[in-house]
């Protein structure tokens, strides 16, 4: 399972999940918010992942397809983030390539 995307829902909120489409509603599994803080150290950006909904046990989720706005491609970091936890485990690396 690759298919690591993000959803802007028409209420403002972002997804991250594997997404299956189906006729007319989206099928989310391991769905989770993106949230970002700073770090207090080095007043850089990090980024995390809650549960979408803590409070269930469900790792599959339905949404109407009328109720998202995007659907788009993650970040390398968060995708490396949500594929080291819940995908396969594989972390594409960041590659520099210096003469």
């Amino acid at each position: 399972m690759n298919n690591i995307k993000v959803l802007q829902l028409t209420n403002g909120d972002q997804v991250v999940c594997f997404l299956t489409e189906k006729d007319d509603y989206y099928e989310m599994k391991n769905a989770f918010k993106p949230v970002m803080d700073v770090d207090p150290a080095t007043g850089r950006p990090q980024f995390g992942l809650m549960p979408l909904i803590p409070i269930s046990d469900d790792d599959v989720f339905k949404i109407k397809k009328e109720h998202v706005a995007i659907v788009a491609t993650p970040l390398k970091e968060i995708a490396n983030e949500f594929n080291a936890k819940y995908g396969n485990g594989i972390v594409t690396p960041n590659l520099k390539i210096t003469q």
